[in-house]
């Protein structure tokens, strides 16, 4: 089922990622352009394994913001649930988090276990690492003389979804054999993305708002050390 989505969605293992025991805490990179929306903003999705019937629920919000110096900054969530685990990624941005240098703060919380803040230090030496996998996967790629991906644009179509009728600008996107088509519309926040199917899984809006988004980690979570920093008693 994981690796399907990683395909259907265009997952990139980014930074945000980066922590070997909890693998599903990775931020996907979305196929739409990420927009931060008006606080208390959120919108979930259910992605069904067209093989074997699996699901898996994801759920984006930003249920505040504060000040970061003299930057505006946003809490964003992204949680993933599958098998009635509950996995949630907490991140203080001051823009996409998915771009350098947008990343403040980072908390993770996995299923009852406590939540553990992660030190930015240690994200951004995991997104150099991460970078320089990324230009050699791509480099690799040029050489190998895969078709470029292709966008086009289909036209209006209205879709019914489990969180209404809406209408949508459909898009297909791909790259030879490979094809993902893309139902956007501009009310629903953060990726504008209603419906996205590909040969493997269909990935649909459940339900979305404008307010109402409340943080899932309520708790105080606990310190990570950066490597090679002692334990605090």
């Amino acid at each position: 089922m994981r690796r399907i989505l990683l395909l259907a969605l265009l997952f990139s293992l980014a930074a945000l990622a980066a922590w070997p025991q909890m693998p599903m805490m990775r931020m996907p990179q979305m196929p739409t352009e990420f927009t931060i929306p008006p606080v208390g903003s959120w919108c979930e999705y259910s992605i069904l394994d067209k093989e074997n019937g699996d699901t898996i629920t994801f759920k984006y919000s930003l249920p505040s913001e504060e000040k970061c110096g003299d930057k505006d900054c946003h809490w964003f969530e992204f949680q993933v649930k599958e098998n009635d685990e509950l996995n949630i990624v907490k991140m203080l941005i001051s823009g996409d988090p998915q771009k350098e240098g947008n990343l403040r703060r980072l908390i993770i919380k996995s299923g009852d276990d406590p939540a553990i803040e992660i030190p930015v230090g240690m994200m951004h030496s995991a997104a150099e690492e991460s970078a320089e996998e990324s230009e050699a996967e791509e480099s690799k790629a040029r050489e190998s003389e895969e078709p470029e991906t292709d966008r086009v644009e289909v036209g209006e179509e209205k879709i019914e979804t489990r969180a209404g009728e809406l209408k949508c600008t459909h898009v297909k996107v791909g790259a030879g054999e490979e094809q993902i088509d893309l139902w956007m519309n501009d009310t629903v926040p953060f990726f504008n993305l209603a419906r996205l199917t590909s040969e493997g899984s269909t990935m649909e809006l459940t339900g979305y708002g404008d307010s109402g988004a409340k943080s899932a980690i309520t708790e105080e979570p606990q310190q990570m050390p950066m490597p090679g920093m002692p334990d605090e008693d």
